[in-house]
């Protein structure tokens, strides 16, 4: 007990999290049932059982997975949305095909990444704009577009004003 306590591990925080910790619970009291017993039928049902115990874990694990997938997308998209990059470019550091990675982002989140990008970007640049007198040219390069005509068209397509509106707003 010490040493899972050492570990952090408790109720509270076990090492894996089973939503439908039913299903384990039913292999595992069904697997105790016939532990005992010497006969050849129990061990290929034991078998069964211990197959079926593993495959819970394993799509445990892969839903696990898809969602480590979805959350190492955004932390890399946080920490990166005011460079140049693109979801290509995120998908290609997690080394994932763009389209994997968009439909995982997009299950987890309910947002595709690159709206969640163009989000993360036009939410600095209208505190920006709203904050500072820095020039368009200068807060395109801040959130992350080399071309500030781009930013602008980007900018007015989302917010339904242009940058210098939308600033104006503001003064």
């Amino acid at each position: 007990e010490n040493h899972m306590k050492s570990l952090s591990v408790s109720g509270d925080n076990p090492i894996i999290k089973i939503e439908k910790y039913y299903e384990m619970e039913e292999v595992l009291d069904e697997l105790y049932q016939i532990s005992n017993c010497t006969t050849e039928q129990p061990r290929c049902k034991q078998m069964e059982l211990i197959y079926r115990f593993f495959s819970l874990l394993w799509r445990k694990e892969q839903k696990s997975k898809s969602h480590d997938i979805a959350d190492s997308a955004k932390k890399i998209i946080d920490y990166n949305f005011d460079r140049d990059i693109t979801i290509k470019k995120v998908a290609d550091t997690m080394h994932l095909d763009a389209a994997y990675l968009t439909r995982k982002f997009t299950e987890k989140y309910a947002v595709a990444p690159k709206e969640y990008l163009l989000e993360k970007r036009t939410e600095l640049a209208k505190r920006l704009l709203a904050q500072t007198d820095a020039t368009v040219a200068e807060i395109a390069g801040s959130v992350g577009y080399d071309d500030p005509l781009y930013f602008s068209r980007i900018f007015k397509r989302k917010e339904g004003v242009s940058p210098l509106a939308y600033r104006k707003q503001f003064k």
